[in-house]
Order: C-alpha cells, then structure tokens, then sequence
C-alpha cells in the first residue's frame, strides 16, 4: 500500500493566495512562488544599487591617472579659470597613459581647450613625437633637460620627422622649464603660431 501525503493548503503571507505545502509549522511564513520571484527580483535591484554605490566611492586611479590629477592640480594652484579647462581636462585624461611628463600634460590640456586635434605620442620614423596636429602641420616637442640635451640628436631627429611628414611641417620645440613657469605664455605663443 502506498502512502498518501496530505497537502495542507497554506495562505502566503503577501498576497493571500493559497500555497500547498506537505508541511506545516506555526513558526514558519509560506510565500507563493511569484511573491518569491518578487521579492528575489528586488534584493537583486537593491544589491546592484549599493555595489555600484560601493563602486562610485572607491575609485581605483592608475599611477598615470594619479600623476594627471596632480599635474591639473598643480596647473591650476595660481589660476582660477579652471572651471573653463574641464573638457580639455576629461579629454586630456582620456589618454593619460600618454604622456610622458606633467608639462606634456599641461600642453595637453591648453592644446584641447584652444580647440586643437592632437595626437600624443605619434611614431613618425622610428621617432616618438609628444604631439603631432594635423590640421595644422604641426609638431610640438616638450624639450626636457634629459631626454633633448643632445642638439646635434635633436637636428637630426627634425631632419628624418621633416622628411617623413612632407613640406610645410613645423617642429615647434618648447623647453620644460617655460611650461612650468609659465604656461600662460605658452598658450598665447600656441594661439599666435598655431593661427
């Protein structure tokens, strides 16, 4: 003989419709299966609510991120116009893995506000140029001590870039030392021969 298990008829505790269960307990709530789904279906919302909360509070910076963020600090410490440069600022930090130094990222970000289309770090040749601007034929390097000491490197270098990008090109060499101490003077020296 087999044995029949009784099904008690139980009324959930959200909506009132009757769920059939095998078991019964007094210190249980018994929900349908829709009311479940309901209730899965909003924890779910909340939880990816909160982590992406969590997420937006945590910011995880790369060490160029880091390193651009000062840089646009360091920019602005004397200037209060930088409220004008926050597009060229979330642009220029689009390719912060780029540049290879903070007064590359000053020039960076005063070539975008003024309008300009710049390529970072363009191989012409088996060189690597800091900026090139197509639109206007133009090359801009940021001479540092270190990396452009060597004039008789630096002649040559212009020589095969000219050669390579065509006539009409003009290399634009911009000592570190002017952009840090003044990159007011630089913008208006880029609005002058850039025209």
């Amino acid at each position: 003989m087999t044995e029949v298990k009784k099904t008690y008829k139980i009324p959930c505790s959200k909506c009132g419709r009757l769920v059939g269960r095998h078991a019964l307990s007094l210190k249980r709530t018994y929900m349908c299966e829709y009311c479940k789904t309901a209730k899965k279906k909003k924890w779910q919302a909340v939880e990816k609510e909160l982590s992406e909360r969590i997420f937006d509070e945590i910011t995880i910076q790369t060490k160029a991120e880091i390193k651009f963020d000062k840089a646009v600090q360091k920019m602005f410490e004397k200037r209060d116009d930088k409220e004008k440069y926050s597009k060229a600022i979330r642009l220029a930090k689009t390719r912060c893995e780029l540049y290879g130094s903070i007064p590359e990222i000053f020039v960076a970000i005063e070539l975008l506000h003024q309008g300009y289309k710049i390529i970072p770090q363009q191989k012409v040749a088996k060189y690597r140029l800091d900026f090139v601007i197509p639109d206007k034929r133009a090359v801009i390097e940021v001479d540092g001590k270190i990396f452009h000491s060597d004039q008789a490197k630096e002649a040559e270098k212009d020589f095969v870039v000219k050669n390579n990008l065509g006539a009409g090109w003009r290399i634009l060499h911009i000592p570190t030392d002017y952009i840090t101490k003044d990159m007011m003077k630089v913008a208006k020296y880029f609005r002058k021969v850039l025209k």
